[in-house]
């Protein structure tokens, strides 16, 4: 029925399709993510048959059967609208390490236009910090899909070498970029496990080193010290843990591993 559909009204969905391409092309943002809209609805016939219990032959329980005997139709509310989730400003370019040539690839593959930089060079622009998210439980096409998943903006002027990617956005391809390079999106490159090296902590400390070390930076940190102390005065849980105390000045020092649930990708406006 689709491809009977689709040859019947091939020129219009092509015509669509470029009519969207271009709406794209010229959007400040785009929106990467949706849920049902519960408010909205439209009546749709539906025909059925009544469902019914007996007892099983193999189990001796209860089983449900339909009687095919007895038919019926009634209207039901149809669910055909959806609404914006998640919404993003788009960026002119994202820049991309070439160290994770796997994305890289599947851009290219998606016939989407690339621009190696030539030399080693800083660049400002905007990333995140992947700040929660949960996994499936269980593996979905070999992967442990990644989802609702939340980001903390800032912006930063990161180094560049010569072979990483630029990625304009101004081309045909944008959605597509923007679709998969944003964090968020839900068939993201992050989503599908391709950026799991940032999720994992790779430096941290000994609570017995670091206890001196500690006292050290909290007299150094003057605005540091008195976030501390305001904290444990605010709040009694964190007051009574010692761990969660040291744990916090790491994290606020300038020890702490800046590039953990750092998103590697830029973004330049």
């Amino acid at each position: 029925s689709m491809i009977q559909h689709m040859s019947d009204r091939g020129a219009e969905i092509i015509k669509a399709k470029n009519k969207a391409i271009s709406q794209n092309q010229k959007a400040k943002q785009l929106d990467i993510n949706w849920t049902a809209d519960r408010s909205k609805s439209e009546k749709i016939s539906f025909k059925g048959y009544e469902a019914k219990f007996k007892e099983s032959k193999v189990t001796g329980h209860s089983r449900l059967y339909y009687d095919t005997g007895k038919k019926y139709k009634k209207d039901i509310p149809f669910y055909n609208h959806y609404k914006a989730a998640t919404t993003i400003k788009t960026p002119k370019q994202y820049v991309i390490p070439q160290a994770y040539a796997n994305v890289i690839s599947r851009l290219e593959w998606n016939n989407v236009e690339i621009e190696k930089i030539k030399k080693d060079t800083v660049i400002s622009g905007e990333t995140y910090y992947i700040t929660d998210y949960t996994s499936s439980a269980r593996p979905y096409e070999g992967h442990f899909l990644h989802r609702e998943v939340e980001v903390e903006n800032f912006k930063l002027k990161q180094q560049f070498y010569a072979g990483d990617v630029i990625v304009k956005t101004d081309q045909s391809k944008k959605r597509y970029i923007v679709e998969t390079l944003e964090p968020q999106g839900p068939d993201s490159f992050f989503a599908w496990n391709f950026f799991d090296g940032i999720l994992m902590q790779k430096e941290y400390y000994s609570a017995y080193v670091f206890e001196d070390l500690a006292v050290e930076i909290l007299k150094k940190d003057r605005k540091l010290k008195k976030a501390f102390e305001q904290k444990k005065k605010n709040d009694t849980a964190f007051a009574e843990n010692g761990n969660a105390q040291l744990d916090y000045i790491y994290k606020n020092s300038p020890y702490y591993e800046k590039t953990f649930q750092r998103y590697p990708v830029l973004r330049v406006f």
